[in-house]
């Protein structure tokens, strides 16, 4: 009696420091956590039968022999869910300090507050975890009994203290590109560093792709590279969603998206898509890769979400835009419809030979008969302005260019502005619409004081930038005392440079008779050719120009871009109103008042009506 109490004695001891069987993450979650409203659009108990392709993912989480994960998925797939997810497992099952990093700050303390702290809290299974200290329950750092989640911005100084178990990177692709002249690590490096002081780490990391030098497909391409392979519902062959097996009638795609099978060449409809997806699997397709190391790539066409024909549609607006030399919906659908990056040196230079093959057989300064309106672009220099004038069609931003050349003050470019400019036939006389004149330099004051006394010429300032939400905003730079806009002030142009650089590019690379090209008339010289050649774009996707070379033409066709955007296309032209009688350019007086003018009908039908005035 007395051995048998000393074998359980001695059998409870061993058990106690023997490491607990890890539980499987997903079925962990499904029997414990519920979201209320306040944390999904879809709330109740989680589920992975719409997102089986999950499971796998969080099994690895458990899994010793895995220390990394990379999750290259698309937009609207549960990356960061299945993120959370793992740090949930980790706060129930296997404690240890986790390091949360988002783009920013900001972003980082929203989804604590917004999803991370509310599942705690709803949850019983999480809530035990909690100190029941206020103080130990903050955005920034969740203390918990037995483990800290740190949460931080894509810093340099916010990432460079605590030690951790797990560190999970949100949207690595939104994070500060590294830069050589900087004294630290890039931030993925550093962010990982964290880990090397715990053998049993685990590094997570998800985004979208960018362009194949972006940190996330880099990732992907240094795991196995898996695919979700699901067996085709006609001939059993497996088989993955992609692009290329994307099969829809483009005047009707909506009602016709599908996939075909390719092996069969079996019609796949929308209604085999969720039994299909629960009989897939994950397959490695680079087997050679560090077997610690899984990557996983996700399109959109399997999110739960996301209807097929709506992606069809989406691919077909944008394969429609590309034609016209606007390529941004289609970065956008292969970034984050397909999960694949842009490749940004396609359409990054030009030669010479290519814009001689837009020329037409127009002398300068001669507008085609099929023009609406003219505008100009003119760019800053310390000693000289240069300025292109471009002339517009009603369709597919279809453009031509009219003149271009230098001017030496300011005077010069009002007595432009005042021109007339008449079509081959003789029949129409235009004058500039609107246009937009570089603002930077150490002339701001100058340009500022010259939009101000001019109003009536619809001239306004413009600053580049390369990184920018929307492709322009507007700045209001006269301002009140108490702050409020002065009424008719000046007004800068903010401009997306990276987006109408972009933008151009495709227009240039369009061919002399495809609709929306961007022809030149029939003598450019040779200033205007070598400029439109002189930047390119690397392969970060960034706009550059060498040193020797000058781009001012580039800059101010930029500009005449942004400004026919704005315009909405919607010119005034010699049949909307009534040319005036041609007359000599007036000479601006010391103090020169401009004669009232009528305003033209795009201002009144325009829906960004503030945006030229």
């Amino acid at each position: 009696m007395q051995l048998a109490s000393l074998q359980t004695l001695s059998d409870s001891w061993v058990k106690s420091w023997q490491i607990p069987a890890k539980l499987n993450p997903w079925r962990w979650a499904e029997e414990n956590l519920e979201f209320t409203s306040r944390v999904s659009p879809l709330p109740g108990n989680y589920r992975t039968t719409s997102t089986p392709y999950v499971r796998e993912v969080l099994e690895a989480v458990a899994d010793p022999k895995v220390r990394h994960i990379t999750l290259c998925w698309s937009a609207q797939s549960s990356k960061t869910t299945t993120a959370l997810i793992a740090i949930f497992y980790c706060i129930a099952n296997d404690p240890g300090n986790v390091l949360l990093v988002r783009p920013s700050l900001q972003a980082a303390k929203s989804l604590a507050e917004n999803k991370i702290m509310l599942v705690i809290d709803e949850n019983p299974a999480l809530a035990q975890q909690k100190t029941g200290d206020k103080n130990d329950y903050q955005k920034v750092m969740i203390k918990l009994k037995n483990m800290v989640i740190f949460v931080r911005g894509a810093n340099a100084n916010q990432l460079s203290a605590e030690s951790c178990k797990v560190v999970v990177l949100d949207e690595t692709d939104k994070y500060e590109q590294y830069k050589e002249e900087k004294a630290e690590a890039d931030l993925v490096s550093l962010a990982y560093e964290r880990t090397k002081f715990y053998k049993n780490h685990l590094k997570m990391d998800t985004s979208t792709p960018t362009v194949p030098s972006g940190v996330i497909w880099q990732l992907y391409n240094e795991g196995d590279m898996r695919l979700y392979m699901m067996p085709c519902p006609i001939c059993g062959a497996e088989f993955n969603f992609c692009m290329k097996c994307f099969k829809f009638d483009s005047d009707n795609p909506k009602q016709t998206a599908h996939f075909e099978c390719p092996h069969c060449a079996g019609k796949i409809e929308e209604r085999h898509k969720p039994q299909m997806m629960l009989n897939g699997r994950w397959v490695a397709q680079n087997p050679e890769a560090d077997e610690e190391h899984r990557s996983y790539l996700l399109p959109e066409f399997y999110s739960p979400v996301t209807r097929w024909g709506e992606l069809a549609v989406k691919f077909v607006k944008a394969q429609k835009l590309a034609k016209m030399g606007n390529f941004g919906q289609l970065h956008n659908f292969i970034n984050s419809s397909l999960a694949e990056p842009w490749d940004p040196t396609e359409n990054a230079r030009r030669d010479i030979e290519q814009l001689q093959a837009l020329c037409d057989d127009r002398p300068e300064g001669i507008v085609p008969d099929e023009a609406v309106g003219l505008t100009i672009g003119i760019d800053t220099q310390d000693l000289y302005f240069e300025y292109v004038i471009r002339a517009w069609g009603r369709d597919n931003l279809q453009s031509w260019l009219v003149k271009h050349g230098k001017l030496d003050d300011f005077e010069d470019i009002y007595n432009l502005m005042r021109s007339r400019f008449t079509s081959v036939s003789g029949t129409k006389q235009f004058r500039i619409t609107a246009g937009l004149i570089d603002s930077g330099g150490h002339r701001t004051a100058e340009v500022y004081e010259f939009c101000r006394k001019y109003s009536s010429l619809r001239l306004r300032p413009s600053k580049g930038e390369r990184i920018m939400r929307r492709p322009w905003e507007i700045s209001k730079i006269d301002k009140l005392a108490n702050g409020n806009p002065i009424p008719g002030g000046v007004k800068l142009v903010r401009i997306n440079t990276t987006y109408y650089k972009d933008f151009l590019a495709g227009k240039l690379a369009l061919n002399f008779d495809e609709p929306g090209s961007y022809r030149l008339h029939a003598d450019p010289d040779q200033d205007y050719l070598d400029h439109m050649c002189a930047e390119y774009r690397n392969s970060k996707g960034i706009w550059v120009c060498p040193s020797s070379r000058r781009n001012e033409s580039f800059d101010c066709e930029v500009m005449n871009l942004t400004t026919a955007e704005m315009l909405g296309l919607k010119f005034a032209t010699a049949e909307d109103k009534k040319p005036d009688t041609p007359d000599a350019p007036p000479t601006p007086p010391t103090n020169p008042v401009p004669k009232k003018k009528k305003r033209l009908p795009i201002y009144h039908e325009n829906p960004y009506t503030t945006g030229i005035e």
